[in-house]
């Protein structure tokens, strides 16, 4: 008996969560979307609309350098006649299945337990701020294509394939600045093959600083000329504002609210993971260090950006890295046995968690669902799921 069910089996349970999510999800237009805090979808449109000519109207100097895919996007709606809403739609459709397929591959080449694969997957799909916002905004895709480039490099230090690594690269280099400080981590393994005795491809980290650097210049420089004016303190402010102190106490709270509420079962995992750290510490080895580095350097910079400058996109730019930190436990926890009946408890919950008070319209139904209905909705019922993986883990232990 395997550990996992088959690729084509987790692509059809995938398939109907996924759908599941697609048909309890709000639409927005773009004007929509910025009243509710996705204003990037505006600065894209901008590029969009205009394309394939140059925008009149300065486009803010974040979203500019992003312009390759919006402007294609643009090109591709001008020629074709096609609305670009509907070009969005269906590229962001596109883009979440070839998340979910290589997530899925990743889940079998890992060969963790059935049950808790289910549960990583649901997490992933589930979260109310991973697949929802691109739904309701798909003019963010930028972002989702970010993702997948990330997932291309985690499964280039599984499988070994360097092409998986040259494409995520470059998709994750066009599409979010972010890309540059995965040099940071690309130096840091070259550092670790002079190191160490076991060895690693060096190169391909050397040729990767290369070709990040090169499209970050390339297009930060042609974004300068074409869509926006320079501002010089973006950068800085985005990598440093937590340290400027130009907010006050209860705006720092809301951000840490609003960064636990996001990431709160990756958190839940991770303390999992310290209080079985002397179990689990011997599967540490450079693949996992690598996969773990890069989570959290994706996790942080928005965390650094403070609450003056990342503000209410916090929980939306965090959580580009859970696909990163669940690859992470599905290796670290992959002996870890749940009985079915919590497993269809925990999937229920997560549903449940999933209903984001401007993403959803479900709880509508029944009364006026607000952000705070949400905010405590979200904290319990992942209280109950901590529960319920804490006792199963002393069950695990005693076996």
């Amino acid at each position: 008996m395997t550990n996992n069910y088959s690729l084509r089996s987790l692509t059809i349970f995938s398939l109907i969560i996924y759908l599941i999510l697609v048909f309890t999800n709000n639409y927005y237009s773009v004007e929509e979307a910025a009243i509710i805090g996705l204003g990037d979808g505006v600065q894209y449109l901008k590029i969009i609309q205009a394309s394939p000519e140059i925008p009149t109207e300065n486009v803010e100097n974040q979203q500019a350098y992003r312009f390759i895919i919006p402007y294609a996007i643009g090109a591709l709606s001008h020629f074709t006649k096609v609305n670009d809403y509907y070009l969005l739609i269906f590229s962001i459709f596109i883009t979440h299945l070839l998340i979910l397929n290589v997530f899925n591959q990743l889940v079998i080449h890992i060969g963790s337990k059935k049950n808790f694969s289910l549960i990583i997957i649901c997490t992933l799909i589930f979260n109310a701020y991973f697949f929802r916002p691109s739904l309701t905004n798909p003019y963010l895709i930028n972002d989702w294509i970010f993702i997948y480039g990330l997932l291309l490099i985690v499964t280039y230090v599984f499988k070994k394939k360097e092409y998986y690594f040259y494409i995520g690269l470059v998709l994750c280099a066009i599409s979010r600045q972010t890309s540059l400080i995965l040099n940071i981590l690309f130096i840091f393994s070259i550092i670790f093959n002079f190191n160490s005795k076991k060895k690693i491809n060096a190169n391909i980290y050397i040729y990767g600083i290369i070709i990040n650097t090169i499209i970050f210049v390339l297009l930060h420089n042609i974004s300068l000329d074409l869509f926006t004016d320079f501002v010089p303190m973006t950068y800085p402010n985005l990598m440093l504002g937590i340290f400027f102190f130009n907010y006050n106490f209860l705006e720092l709270a809301i951000f840490i609210i609003r960064f636990i509420n996001a990431n709160i079962l990756i958190l839940i995992f991770l303390i999992f993971f310290i209080l079985n750290f002397k179990t689990h510490k011997k599967k540490l080895n450079f693949e996992m260090l690598f996969l773990l580095s890069l989570a959290v350097i994706i996790w942080f910079q928005p965390i650094l950006g403070g609450p003056s400058f990342t503000g209410g996109n916090i929980p939306r730019l965090t959580i580009l890295s859970m696909p990163i930190f669940l690859v992470f436990y599905l290796f670290i926890f992959k002996d870890v046995e749940i009985d079915f009946i919590h497993t269809i408890t925990i999937i229920l919950l997560l549903f449940v968690t999933s209903f984001h008070h401007n993403y959803t319209y479900f709880l509508n139904h029944f009364f006026d669902y607000k952000n705070f209905h949400f905010a405590g909705t979200n904290f319990f019922l992942h209280f109950i799921i901590f529960i319920i993986l804490f006792n199963n883990n002393r069950l695990n232990k005693k076996s």
